[in-house]
């Protein structure tokens, strides 16, 4: 078993930490779809590359806005 080893208080907080990544993920794709850039795309860079990929997200995205 995988989390055998874990007690309640780590599993709450894996927990928070897995609904936050998603959170994340979910905003990345509306906010980039928004912008009238791929979202898809942004959340496979994201998904794959974390922080670093957030961080060139952002980067990239300044503060272009749709059309």
């Amino acid at each position: 078993m995988i989390f055998g080893n874990l007690g309640l208080p780590e599993l709450v907080v894996l927990t928070v930490l897995l609904a936050v990544w998603i959170a994340l993920l979910v905003w990345v794709y509306r906010d980039a779809s928004r912008r009238g850039m791929n979202g898809a795309l942004w959340v496979v860079v994201v998904f794959f590359l974390h922080l670093i990929g957030l961080v060139i997200y952002l980067v990239v995205r300044g503060s272009r806005t749709r059309s």
